[in-house]
């Protein structure tokens, strides 16, 4: 994987890619909360030998930088899929996303339909809106409480899968994450409504 450092609109993104050039409809990846562009390594290996492939730390995940104003809203990380797709002259594409990210790539994919040809949304995010209002309520007192991170890492172990390599790097990401400074509670949950 080749990395890159590029601008995005709130921010630098760290960026990986692999078969640069190949003829096929380029694909970008885009991870999940928590989590960071090299998880999409193993999948991107094997289709490198035929397509252009990109992947991205989303702003304030990995290496890449928290946005200047603040913004995590899925609309706001949608933008810095453009930055990767202009960055990397990929005019029309394919999205390869995984839970909050195949949230943020479907609003990516709304507002761009003519560039996206095609999306692939594995284990999506629900619609915060269609939870129980008591439980929602719950969920975001606890993020933006003063346990958030431990909050933060129930619900990764709750959701990380039962694949045992899989569930130990989403949990150590989400860990890096919180020993970064980027602790939950001073981030909104993103595309949660706060009340009715």
């Amino acid at each position: 994987m080749t990395p890159a450092l590029i601008q995005g609109p709130q921010g630098q993104l760290a960026t990986f890619r692999m078969g640069a050039g190949n003829a096929g409809l380029p694909i970008i990846f885009v991870h999940a909360d928590p989590g960071r562009a090299a998880q999409w390594k193993s999948v991107m290996t094997p289709l490198a030998k035929k397509y252009d492939v990109a992947a991205f730390d989303l702003r304030g995940s990995g290496d890449s930088a928290p946005p200047a104003n603040g913004d995590y809203s899925y609309e706001g990380r949608a933008a810095d899929i453009g930055a990767v797709a202009d960055a990397y002259q990929m005019e029309r594409l394919v999205l390869a996303a995984h839970s909050a990210g195949a949230a943020v790539a479907l609003q990516y994919a709304a507002v761009n339909a003519t560039r996206v040809a095609g999306l692939l949304m594995v284990d999506p995010a629900t619609v915060p809106r269609a939870m129980p209002v008591k439980v929602r309520d719950g969920f975001i007192k606890a993020l933006t409480g003063p346990d958030s991170a431990k909050a933060f890492a129930a619900y990764v172990e709750s959701i990380a899968g039962p694949n045992a390599k899989v569930r130990k790097q989403v949990v150590l990401d989400a860990k890096k994450l919180n020993a970064e400074g980027r602790e939950w509670q001073n981030r909104p949950a993103a595309g949660i409504p706060r009340s009715h």
